[in-house]
């Protein structure tokens, strides 16, 4: 009888023991996935208004809000081209009017 309860305590301690070593490792890889999650970039979008000026057959484009320069092309294709290159996750948005204006030959 004496054996059986030793062994019954032994046990318990194993099992316990066990346990706990399945659940830290199990709360270990959750730390490890949630840290994985917030390392990964997360894509921000930035919109400028911006503003075109046609001066001797070449298009200026700046920045409506400040006037900083962002390019300039002999066509709007090609200033779209420089905008979609130099300013990646970015949304340029204009007059339609304007972009008639200076599409017009």
């Amino acid at each position: 009888m004496e054996n059986l309860i030793i062994g019954f305590i032994i046990g318990f301690i194993c099992g316990w023991c066990a346990l706990r070593s399945a659940l830290m490792q199990k709360v270990k890889l959750m730390v490890e996935e949630a840290e994985a999650q917030e390392s990964s970039p997360t894509l921000v979008i930035q919109k400028i208004r911006i503003d075109f000026i046609k001066e001797n057959d070449i298009i200026y484009c700046y920045d409506k809000n400040n006037g900083t320069y962002l390019a300039q092309g002999d066509s709007y294709e090609d200033i779209q081209v420089t905008l979609e290159k130099n300013y990646p996750n970015t949304v340029f948005v204009c007059n339609a009017s304007q972009i008639a204006e200076i599409t017009k030959k």
